[in-house]
């Protein structure tokens, strides 16, 4: 008998076999595809379990027995079950407590470790669950010894009803609550959204995706307290009293024509994100975009994504000069924005996919000596030819890939450098001096993937050799 296993992955016909040659109550971790009824009813016999992994490869195959043996798992601190990938919406699988699912994982302690109030923490997903489900049975059913608070909480197409949310008296320590393809029953969200909110004094974040079709629920506009909001698939952003609390904003696939007024009330923000859907075809409007910013004294990171932007209208922003993060990836410009050169305080910028820009080395490099603490830098299918010989001193990523290099500067150097990515550039040619030369002055480097310098087999060997002699994490990426 095998006394000393701490894992166990079965699948099916495997169960039987193993099932006489492994002590129980020595196994803390186990992994089971298509379940079967005798390894169910042998469950409770593992009182040492922490992990238990349960899925289904098959419709028609369900986790039988799997809810009655959690009540005799006391140690158990990770619970996944999961029916067939394969038709989540015909095939639940999964049943705990009446609750019928395709997808449920329960984790306490991990990753959310820690709670404001202390103790242990758990975190909760369910998806594909049947109509009408009873999120207090449900808890009440994986952890029938008592549930400890829910710190987070994830629903994923899920038809959400609002009398089935109420009393659940875990979500009073629920700090973050995600929310994505769902659908919402009688009463409509405002009533789902007021069973949750009202029982979550302590949330502080709240990330929405493709369910507010036609506008935001009026419970959550006159919510007070969220830090930390994320939206998707958003024609408008109505004002309300949940915007003067916010400290980060994401506007994500929105069809926004304009950055919302409702915005000049969150003077909180630090962090605003917008990315218009990629095939939007009207035009964002500009229009007083530099005044509405410079009602946001706190702004530190702002994202522009798909804007269509061929400028940048924020002349004279005083934000500029404590702007540490900017994103104007996928726009229309044709040159580098001389407000940049204002953004002293600038620690990543990200410009990829500005196909037009077509930046000269002198005209990069005259930016980025006014960037002196950049660290991050992305510059993909710009239409870039050369880069400058000078590199911002605290640069530590690099993303040149796609353009149009033939070859790197003699004297390029940057001493912190430990990413650079080079792929897409097709006349790059890296020989084995080139790579010596830039390992002599980049010594930090050691993200370059083999596939990125396929060019020439001795210089792949050369960076294997570099690395192998650093004992460099990257170096089973290296392969040919």
């Amino acid at each position: 008998m095998v006394t000393s296993l701490s894992l166990l992955h079965l699948h099916g016909q495997e169960i039987q076999a193993v099932l006489e040659s492994v002590r129980p109550d020595q196994l803390q971790q186990l992994i089971v595809v298509d379940i079967e009824s005798q390894l169910a009813a042998a469950l409770p016999r593992f009182s040492s379990l922490t992990t238990l992994s349960v899925s289904q490869s098959s419709i028609g195959i369900q986790a039988v027995g799997v809810a009655m043996a959690l009540p005799h798992l006391l140690q158990l601190r990770r619970l996944d079950l999961c029916g067939c990938r394969r038709n989540p919406w015909r095939n639940t699988g999964v049943h705990v407590a009446g609750c019928a699912m395709h997808c449920c994982r329960y984790t306490i302690g991990e990753p959310y470790e820690e709670m404001p109030q202390g103790g242990p923490t758990a975190f909760l997903e369910v998806a594909y669950a049947a109509p009408g489900f009873s999120l207090l049975a449900l808890l009440s059913g994986l952890r029938p010894g008592g549930v400890p608070a829910i710190e987070r909480l994830r629903l994923r197409h899920c038809v959400l009803e609002a009398a089935t949310l109420w009393h659940c008296s875990m979500l009073t320590a629920l700090t973050r609550l995600d929310i994505a393809d769902c659908g919402a029953a009688a009463g409509g969200w405002d009533a789902v959204m007021v069973a949750l909110l009202s029982q979550a004094p302590l949330l502080s974040s709240l990330q929405v995706e493709s369910c507010f079709a036609d506008a935001l629920p009026g419970s959550l506009i006159t919510h007070t307290g969220l830090r930390q909001l994320s939206l998707s698939d958003v024609e408008t952003l109505p004002a309300g009293p949940y915007v003067a609390s916010l400290q980060q904003l994401s506007l994500l696939d929105a069809r926004l024509q304009q950055l919302p007024p409702a915005l000049t009330a969150a003077t909180a923000l630090t962090c605003l994100e917008v990315q218009r859907v990629h095939y939007s075809a009207t035009p964002f409007s500009t229009a007083g975009m530099a005044a509405l910013l410079s009602r946001l004294p706190q702004l530190r990171a702002l994202q522009l994504a798909h804007c269509g932007l061929q400028q940048l209208p924020v002349q004279g922003w005083p934000g500029w000069s404590v702007l540490q993060s900017l994103d104007l990836r996928s726009n229309s410009l044709t040159s580098l924005p001389a407000e940049l050169h204002q953004a002293t305080a600038l620690h990543h910028l990200n410009l990829s996919g500005n196909c037009q820009l077509r930046p000269t080395a002198e005209q990069l490099g005259a930016l980025l000596s006014h960037l002196p603490l950049l660290q991050g830098l992305e510059l993909s299918r710009v239409g870039l030819t050369e880069l400058p010989d000078q590199l911002p001193p605290g640069l530590r990523a690099l993303d040149v890939s796609s353009n149009k290099l033939q070859s790197l500067p003699p004297g390029l150097t940057c001493q912190l450098l430990t990413s650079l990515t080079l792929c897409g550039n097709y006349g790059l040619n890296l020989s084995c001096a080139v790579m010596e030369r830039l390992f002599a002055r980049m010594p930090r480097l050691s993200d370059l993937p083999g596939w990125v310098l396929f060019t020439s087999d001795d210089a792949l060997h050369y960076v294997k050799d570099v690395l192998r002699q650093r004992d460099s994490d990257s170096l089973p990426a290296l392969s040919g």
